[in-house]
């Protein structure tokens, strides 16, 4: 459902919505190109709200979240993520926001040098893709300093960088080894917004945190 400058996704059944989720874009990326995972994330229980920013530059709408937090006041938790230029916006907005955004989500991307996460606990998901060209494993690691002490990091090998929406070939990326569809499921799936366990439907059990593309990660395994 199309509103003011962003797309909302529901549950397709009627269980009830938990918190609210932001998703930003990544850098001349139509908005609908995230839309398969945003709805894989609403059916957890989540109003998953995808921001239309113009041009589909992030930085033209980074502030879109406040609105979208105002038009759903009966959500009490409210957590924002973004894909490659968009997790650079998203991570601008949360270091500002961190008493009212409880959680930070990076698609394939980091923060600027500027959003400083590394004093502080707050609760950070980083999800890339091991054969990433553009947010390359190197250029994540090199920024690993910026994230907070309470992150966790999940490589999903096989996956690039175009993979973290639907929207085809990249210039500069590489080739994945896995199918685009077969990498959403896999992230969305796993995804985990609070501190406590969550069901990982790959390893058939409650786990911490997450489960990728058959490769497992769970913090303190």
């Amino acid at each position: 459902m199309k509103k003011d400058n962003y797309y909302v996704f529901k549950p397709q059944t009627n269980k009830e919505i938990k918190a609210g989720y932001i998703i930003y874009q990544g850098a001349k990326v139509e908005p609908l190109a995230y839309g398969y995972y945003a709805q894989q994330i609403a059916n957890e229980g989540y109003l998953v709200a995808v921001v239309d920013s113009p041009f589909n530059m992030s930085f033209f709408s980074q502030n879109k979240a406040t609105d979208i937090v105002k038009s759903y006041s009966k959500i009490s938790a409210w957590f924002i993520g973004g894909h490659s230029l968009g997790g650079v916006s998203a991570a601008s907005y949360a270091y500002d926001h961190q008493n009212s955004i409880k959680g930070l989500v990076l698609l394939a991307s980091y923060p600027m040098n500027k959003n400083d996460f590394s004093t502080s606990t707050y609760p950070i998901l980083s999800l890339t893709g091991k054969k990433d060209g553009l947010s390359t494993p190197e250029k994540i690691k090199e920024t690993k300093h910026l994230l907070s002490k309470n992150t966790e990091l999940v490589q999903v090998k096989g996956a690039n960088h175009a993979q973290f929406g639907m929207y085809g070939k990249q210039k500069g990326d590489n080739k994945a080894s896995i199918s685009p569809m077969l990498k959403v499921r896999s992230y969305s799936q796993g995804i985990s917004f609070n501190d406590d366990l969550c069901f990982c439907s790959i390893c058939n059990r409650d786990v911490p945190y997450q489960c990728c593309h058959h490769e497992c990660f769970h913090k303190g395994d």
